[in-house]
């Protein structure tokens, strides 16, 4: 869903109507991704549960990291709709990580 989102936001950016609809899709998939990835921290963890329950806050801050350093290069190098295309890729290298972890879980 964030790689059709954001992919929606470079095609239709300069349509306010349609990159609004773009980044609340973003912005509600984004955010209510936290709680899966959560989850999904504390079922591979077992018994370390409480430990693990720091790994997604700090995953996702290193995630605004990165995409800050890379959004900030693409900005300079290539301008404004580069940085969508940063993040949609970004999102679309994420989907076969994400693809292993369900497969890795259900082991």
């Amino acid at each position: 869903m964030l790689v059709l989102a954001l992919g929606l936001l470079y095609l239709t950016g300069t349509i306010p109507v349609l990159a609004a609809v773009a980044l609340l899709v973003w912005g509600l998939v984004g955010f209510g991704l936290v709680p899966a990835l959560q989850y999904q921290v504390a079922t591979l963890a077992g018994p370390a549960r409480d430990l693990a329950a720091s790994l997604p806050a700090s995953a996702v801050n290193a995630g605004i990291a990165v995409g800050a350093l890379l959004g900030g290069w693409a900005l300079t190098g290539s301008g404004l709709s580069a940085v969508v295309i940063v993040g949609l890729l970004m999102c679309l290298v994420c989907v076969p990580l994400t693809w292993l972890t369900a497969r890795w879980t259900a082991r």
